[in-house]
C-alpha cells in the first residue's frame, strides 16, 4: 500500500517533465536555426552575369577576408545618393530592379547583397556582421558620392541595418519601407511562444529612430502579412516634425511600388 503514493508522484513527475523537456528542446532548436528562419539567400556563381536595362557597375570589397558584392547604378547630374539595404530573400539578381524607382528620379543608387547572398561570400551568424558589412558598404558608396545628399534606405529586414547605420552617420534622410519595431517583436508576432530573450538579433528600429537627428520617412501597407503596419505606427513619433509616415491602403509586403500612393510618397520624401 505504501508504494501507491510513490507511484503517483512518479507519474505526476513524468506528466510534468515530459512536455517541459519537449518545449525546452523546441526552443533550443529554434535558437540554433534562427538564421534559417530569418534569411533566405539566393546564391549566385562568381561568373553570373547581371542584366539590367540601365547602366550599372559591380562593386566588390572585403571584410576580414569575406568578399562582399554590391551594385552601383549611376545617373547624370545626380540629385543625391541612395544607399539601399534589401529584404531577407533573393539576391541582387532581382533586387537590382529596385533601382528603377530611384534612378528615374535622378538619384545614384547603391545596393548591397548581404554576406551569403548572391555573389557575396560567407554567411550570417551574428548581428554585428550585418553592421560591420553595412559600415564598409557605406564607406564604399560615399566615396563615389562626394558632395551629394546621402539617403539611407532600409527595406524589410534591411530596416534595422539602415536605422543603425543612420544612427552612426546622420545622413540627409533615412527611409524605412515595411520596417519592424525590432526583431524580437517580429519574432514574437510570428511565434508567440518564443521568448524574446532568446532572439539573437535585436535590430531595434524603434529605439534607433528615437535617437536619430536626421529626417525619417516610413512607408507601410495595411495588408502586410509579414510585418504588420502597426509596427510602423509604433516607430513613428508624432511629435517629431522631421518624421513622416505614409500608410498605403491595401499595400502588401512586396508590392508597394505598384501603388500610385507609394510613388507619390517617394516624390514627397526624396529631397
Amino acid at each position: 500500500m505504501q508504494d501507491k503514493p510513490k507511484k503517483s508522484v512518479v507519474k505526476i513527475f513524468k506528466i510534468l517533465i515530459f512536455p517541459a523537456v519537449l518545449v525546452a528542446l523546441l526552443l533550443y532548436a529554434m535558437f540554433n536555426i534562427q538564421e534559417k528562419l530569418m534569411f533566405y539567400p539566393e546564391k549566385l556563381s562568381e561568373d553570373f552575369q547581371f542584366t539590367f536595362p540601365w547602366e550599372f557597375e559591380e562593386i566588390s570589397f572585403q571584410n576580414h577576408g569575406v568578399n562582399l558584392h554590391a551594385l552601383f547604378f549611376p545617373v547624370k547630374n545626380p540629385r543625391g545618393c541612395i544607399i539601399y539595404f534589401h529584404g531577407n530573400a533573393g539576391s541582387l539578381r532581382s533586387w537590382g530592379y529596385a533601382a528603377d524607382d530611384f534612378i528615374r528620379r535622378g538619384f545614384n543608387f547603391f545596393i548591397l547583397d548581404f554576406r551569403g547572398y548572391g555573389k557575396s561570400g560567407g554567411s550570417i551568424s551574428g548581428e554585428q556582421m550585418l553592421h560591420d558589412d553595412a559600415e564598409l558598404f557605406y564607406n564604399e558608396a560615399v566615396k563615389r558620392c562626394s558632395g551629394q545628399k546621402i539617403i539611407i534606405y532600409g527595406r524589410s529586414i534591411g530596416s534595422g541595418v539602415a536605422s543603425s547605420l543612420a544612427l552612426r552617420h546622420t545622413p540627409d534622410l533615412l527611409v524605412l519601407e515595411t520596417p519592424y519595431s525590432s526583431l524580437p517583436d517580429l519574432a514574437v508576432h510570428h511565434f508567440p511562444f518564443f521568448p524574446k530573450a532568446l532572439v539573437k538579433y535585436q535590430l531595434n528600429v524603434k529605439e534607433d529612430v528615437k535617437k536619430l537627428q536626421c529626417p525619417v520617412a516610413l512607408i507601410h501597407g495595411t495588408y502586410d502579412s509579414v510585418i504588420p503596419h502597426s509596427m510602423s505606427l509604433e516607430i513613428f513619433q508624432k511629435d517629431q516634425k522631421n518624421q513622416k509616415l505614409f500608410i498605403i491602403e491595401g499595400g502588401g509586403h512586396n508590392n508597394l511600388t505598384e501603388f500610385s500612393e507609394f510613388q507619390k510618397a517617394l516624390d514627397l520624401i526624396l529631397p
